[in-house]
């Protein structure tokens, strides 16, 4: 019988901290933690809790930052969809799960790359948009298979009220994508 390593890490501060045995490696970043040999039905799980942790739930519908109606977990309201006064997390669950395999089907259908890559793309997708990605540096940089660090850093700034300012918790979801990104 084979006898597994249990690491037991507190969450600490960004960047990150990784831990290794000889079955896996779990790497945390503010509340978020990934670990290397997951699943497809574990990856989407942890992109779903840490999209859940950084969106936010909201049951109702708010303009979000560029001014696009949201509800639930960051869904944008298309203009052939309606939604109730009020959506509950199941429902607000079902439809980000909806959002995200399509984005993960977008990066799979248009980038040659595993299992982990694609699905850190399609978080990072998830925030930014797929315009914005395709329209990137970073996007290019996947393409020539080359180091993306540096660039997936850059989008940490944030829009308000016209001003840019650079935001901790959009640094936390960058380290957790290239965290995702990087181990495979």
């Amino acid at each position: 019988m084979k006898k597994s390593l249990l690491i037991i890490i507190l969450l600490i501060p960004l960047p990150y901290k990784v831990a290794t045995s000889n079955t896996e490696t779990i790497i945390l970043v503010g509340e978020s933690q990934i670990t290397k040999e997951l699943s497809d039905s574990a990856l989407l799980d942890s992109c779903i809790n840490h999209i859940k942790n950084y969106e936010g739930f909201s049951p109702r519908v708010y303009k979000d930052n560029d001014g696009t109606p949201t509800i639930g977990y960051g869904h944008h309201i298309n203009k052939d969809e309606t939604f109730d006064l009020v959506i509950s997390e199941d429902e607000a669950t079902e439809v980000l799960i909806k959002d995200f395999e399509k984005k993960l089907k977008w990066v799979n259908d248009n980038h040659k790359i595993r299992k982990n890559k694609a699905y850190a793309i399609a978080l990072f997708c998830y925030n930014i948009g797929e315009g914005k990605f395709r329209k990137s540096t970073l996007r290019k940089l996947i393409i020539r298979k080359e180091p993306i660090k540096d660039e997936i850093i850059k989008w940490k700034w944030f829009r308000h009220k016209g001003i840019l300012k650079e935001n901790k918790k959009l640094i936390e979801r960058r380290f957790f994508e290239l965290n995702m990104y990087t181990n495979e």
